[in-house]
């Protein structure tokens, strides 16, 4: 028979998550630990409520899920400038083909 699980309390829920985000696994930031005003779970923890499932399959998502494989984490910096600066120089280049066709050369 399998064994049942019990649902994680609040605070091993957000043990792990915040474990999760300090080594860096959910690409939130480096592998460094983060020092907490309010750690994560503070709330649900005080109210006396458990995480909601879709919490907990977030979190689980979160821990399970390498970096690269989530397609809804924003690009990074580097992949965001590489675009601006291919599209300035297409609009530099449209706006010198203009000024020369136009009539304008030296």
């Amino acid at each position: 028979m399998p064994e049942k699980l019990s649902p994680p309390s609040p605070t091993s829920a957000a043990a792990r998550l915040r474990h999760a985000i300090d080594s860096g696994n959910t690409g939130d930031k480096v592998n460094y630990p983060d020092p907490a005003a309010a750690p994560l779970g503070t709330d649900d923890e005080a109210a006396g409520t458990t995480p909601a499932l879709t919490e907990r399959e977030i979190d689980a998502e979160l821990i399970r899920t390498p970096r690269n494989q989530r397609s809804w984490i924003r690009e990074s910096l580097g992949e965001r400038s590489a675009k601006i600066v291919v599209l300035a120089f297409l609009l530099a280049l449209a706006l010198v083909t203009g000024w020369i066709v136009s009539g304008h050369n030296a």
